[in-house]
Formats: structure tokens, sequence, C-alpha cells
């Protein structure tokens, strides 16, 4: 059993975003066969009682940039653990009290993407991350194809796509040719990549097919225009489920945006086959993906033929071992 240091900025009184998901369940995962001490730079963390780690809460603010302002401090003995993780560049201040402890990297250059792009300081805090860790971890292909460009990717780094967490799957039929869609209508992004599919990919599919999309907005001006897609609005979380549980198939038609793909890693812990764009792919060697209107089509066809559904038992199983082997030393 070794002793785990893991400092995280997103986690508070709900697992809120994709990336406080991908924490949890790491966290999760770690606490099974080590003893973790989670640093968490927010609000108290609500979900203490469900692991086994101890939690220091430390309240942190803001700069007028709406960059993370943190503690030059910290209430720990720095020598008593054997790892330190770190998932947020702001906490490169920390890595220099850390001299003889393994440290340990998340990278996800695509939550920081906005911040990029703004011109603030966060890419140089993130490179100099990758730089002083002795491994970085990348959450996701593109995250590692962007660092790799940059020169920041050595030999012992890997990629680790997020654990699944498991959901309660009911035993019966999907109905066939039947697919489910899930978004936000109300963000721009999701909202072009919608009208992307619609444009683009929907007119290559065969028209005995049905297709349910929930989620917020305002479908009314697109309903009438698609006699086979059922524009469900805002839906409980009852029929959500049910939706995952009868449905053949989910796509995931995002073609840009930021952050880890939440509605992605919900629609795999119940079972149902994903496709997806690659963009937006999270799972490259697990999930058939295209940005090609017609290859993407032709996948949504294959798959909502296919007899098989995502196993995400099998798939945590080999994640988890592969994560849990880097604190093994």
């Amino acid at each position: 059993m070794k002793s785990i240091l893991y400092f995280s900025n997103n986690l508070s009184s709900e697992l809120h975003s994709g990336y406080s998901i991908v924490t949890y369940e790491q966290l999760k995962i770690l606490s099974l066969e080590n003893k973790v001490t989670l640093i968490n730079f927010y609000t108290s963390f609500a979900y203490t009682t469900e692991l086994d780690i101890e939690v220091i809460n430390i309240k942190s603010s803001f700069d007028i940039w709406d960059r993370l302002s943190l503690p030059h401090s910290l209430p720990i003995n720095y020598k008593e653990f054997q790892y330190v993780v770190f998932n947020s560049p702001e906490q490169v201040q920390y890595i220099s009290k850390f001299k003889s402890i393994k440290k340990i990297y998340l990278v996800n250059n695509s939550q920081y993407q906005k911040s990029r792009n703004t011109g603030l300081n966060i890419n140089n805090l993130e490179e100099k991350m990758c730089k002083l860790a002795d491994i970085n971890l990348f959450l996701s292909n593109n995250d590692f194809i962007y660092f790799k460009s940059l020169g920041l990717v050595r030999k012992d780094d890997e990629i680790i796509t997020p654990f699944i967490n498991h959901n309660q799957v009911k035993k019966h039929d999907r109905i066939p040719k039947t697919i489910l869609i899930t978004t936000n209508f109300e963000a721009e992004y999701n909202k072009e990549s919608l009208r992307w599919f619609l444009e683009e990919v929907y007119p290559l599919l065969p028209t005995d097919i049905r297709i349910s999309i929930s989620g917020k907005g305002d479908f009314d001006r697109i309903s009438k225009e698609y006699k086979n897609i059922k524009f469900l609005s805002f839906v409980t979380r009852d029929e959500l489920i049910n939706l995952y549980n009868t449905n053949k198939l989910y796509i995931n038609p995002t073609i840009h945006g930021s952050g880890i793909q939440i509605k992605m890693l919900e629609a795999l812990s119940y079972g149902i086959q994903v496709v997806s764009t690659n963009y937006s792919n999270i799972f490259p060697n697990v999930i058939p993906s295209s940005d090609n209107p017609e290859k993407l089509a032709n996948l949504i066809v294959a798959n909502l033929d296919s007899k098989s559904s995502f196993n995400f038992q099998h798939f945590n199983s080999i994640n988890s071992s592969r994560f849990l082997k880097l604190f093994a030393h």
C-alpha cells in the first residue's frame, strides 16, 4: 500500500462536470489499494463517505482575470507521501516541494482551451508542469497529440482514458434501428454540432431509422423538418435512463467545444453502443468514430445492425490495471 497525495480543483458538493467525475473515479480506484489524501481547492467535497480517503478542503479564490489563486503553504507533511498527483496547471507552485517524491500530472488541455485562446498564462503553467512532472498522463488522444507537437511527451508518459461509472442496465432487448442523442441545445457549439449532423450526416441514413434527441433548448423551429426524429427537449432523470436502456445506439456528434465528454461517459455506463466524431472520441481504441459525414453514416448503420453492447466492466478492468501499475513501485 502506497501513500498518495492527490491535488484537485474541481470537486464540490456535486459531481457537476466531466472532469469532476473523472477525478472521483480515479480517487475511487486509487483508494482500493492505497492510502490516499485529497487536497481539494474548492468548497467542501460531499462524497467523502463513499471513498476511503482523507480529505483536506482548502478554500481558494479567483483573481480579476478569473485565474485560480492558491495558498502558498499547505497543512501537510510533504515527506510522508510516496506519490503526488496534480490535475491542474495552477498547482505547479507546489511541485518543487516534492523533490524526492514521484510526481504525476494528469493532463487535460481541452479544459483550458478557452483560457489559452484569451491569452491568459495557463498555457505557460501547463507546459512548466509537464516539464517538471516525472510522468504525464493524458486523458485523451487529442491531449497527447497536442503536447507531443510541443515536444513535451516523454517515453514514460501515457494516455489514461477516464474510468466509466457503473450504472444499472436493465436486462431487456433494445429497440432495433433506434438512436439517441443528448445535447444542450442552448450551448452554441452543441447547436453547431447538431446542425452539422442534421445537414451532413442525417440525409445519408436509411429512412426507417428513428432518432430521439433530448436536452435543453428550443427545438420547435427544426422539429417539423425531420419526420423520423423525435425532439424530446428536457426529460426527467428516469426518462433519460429509460432512453439509455431502450435505444440501440448512442451518437455523440460534437465537432468542437471543450472539456471531457460527460454525455459519452454517461451513455457508455449504461452499456449502450456509441458512435462519435473523431473530435469527441475520448476512447479512440474502443469507440468507432469519424469526422467524415459518409464514413460516420456508415458506422452508424453498421453498429445499428450489431448485436454487441459496450462492456464497460471489461474496459474499466484493463484501464484500472494500467493506472494502478503506475503507483506500484
